[in-house]
């Protein structure tokens, strides 16, 4: 059996390890990209106010976890916070 592989995310300052991860497989991939394709497919056909409707629930959502996602992009870019 082989040993599927990780890859890791490192903050370039510290040198810390933030996560690991495991590549997704061709057939995961093609899944992926056949699912953004049919969401693709709908999302063409949404009107605008549902569109807007949507876009506004996400602003929400990302307001609500900044501070997580400042972190993990500071981590990652190895800044710190000022």
């Amino acid at each position: 059996m082989e040993k599927q592989a990780v890859l890791a995310t490192y903050n370039p300052a510290t040198g810390d390890k933030i996560a690991e991860y495991r590549p997704h497989t061709p057939d995961q991939l093609n899944s992926i990209f056949e699912q953004s394709r049919r969401e693709y497919l709908g999302w063409r056909k949404t009107g605008l106010s549902e569109r807007e409707q949507f876009l506004r629930l996400l602003r929400e959502k990302l307001l609500q976890q900044k501070e997580s996602l400042a972190e993990l992009i500071r981590g990652e870019m190895g800044k710190t916070m000022t």
